[in-house]
């Protein structure tokens, strides 16, 4: 709305427009945004972000799901084949190592049993050995004096 009775010099606001200063702070404004963003070109696991991607487990190194499962039921399967810590061996339970004596089986320890064979071989040491001889008679069978025998 300027008059035309002298030479006038618009200016962009006078048009309804930015300046060249307000419109390069605008443009700044936005390209210091746009330069904080992701380009499209950019990739993840090599696939460009120009369109939607979908990442699968092999995109990313793991197992899928079923793979995943199918490798855990092969453990389980495993795990469940083997003895229970819960298991006993002569009443002691397996979740440490156990030891067992000879009382746990029923058997002699070995201090026991040398001392019933020191008992016995006390016993047979005390009896007549086979080779003695009464009047010149071994005792290793039945013997029968006659007079002739004892003089």
């Amino acid at each position: 709305d300027k008059e035309l009775s002298a030479d006038i010099q618009l200016i962009a606001a006078d048009v309804g427009a930015y300046s060249k200063a307000e419109s390069d702070a605008h443009t700044k404004d936005v390209r210091d945004l746009a330069d904080s963003k992701v380009p499209s070109t950019r990739k993840v696991n090599d696939k460009e972000l120009s369109t939607d991607i979908q990442l699968t487990a092999a995109d990313v190194d793991a197992y899928s799901t079923a793979e995943t499962d199918t490798r855990i039921k092969d453990v389980r399967d495993l795990a469940e084949s083997k003895v229970p810590l819960t298991r006993k061996v002569n009443d002691k339970e397996l979740s440490a190592d156990i030891q067992l004596t000879a009382a746990d089986v029923g058997a002699y320890s070995k201090v026991e049993s040398d001392a019933n064979i020191k008992d016995v071989r006390d016993l047979a040491e005390s009896k007549v050995p086979l080779t003695r001889k009464v009047n010149d008679k071994e005792l290793s069978a039945d013997i029968q004096l006659i007079a002739a025998d004892v003089g």
